[in-house]
This record gives C-alpha cells, structure tokens and sequence, in this order.
C-alpha cells in the first residue's frame, strides 16, 4: 500500500514538473515573439 502510494505521488511530481517545464517554454516563446516583433516595430 504504502509503495504504490510512493509510486503514484513520484509520477504526480513528474506530471506537476512537465507541466511547469511546459509553461515556462510557452512564457520564454512569448519573450521571444514579443521581443522580435518589438525590434520589427522599432525599425519601421
């Protein structure tokens, strides 16, 4: 019992950190785009 719970909370941590890992690369994307089409708007 107290093994399968382990194992269930190690794979609950694994899903929680895929899913932080996953936003902090669309928030980084975000900086990028916003980033490049700043530098677009400034040449103009």
């Amino acid at each position: 019992m107290i093994k399968k719970f382990s194992t269930s909370l190690l794979c609950n941590a694994v899903h929680i950190g895929a899913v932080v890992e996953f936003l902090y690369m669309i928030i980084i994307i975000n900086r990028i785009l916003s980033h490049a089409t700043e530098k677009e708007q400034n040449s103009r």
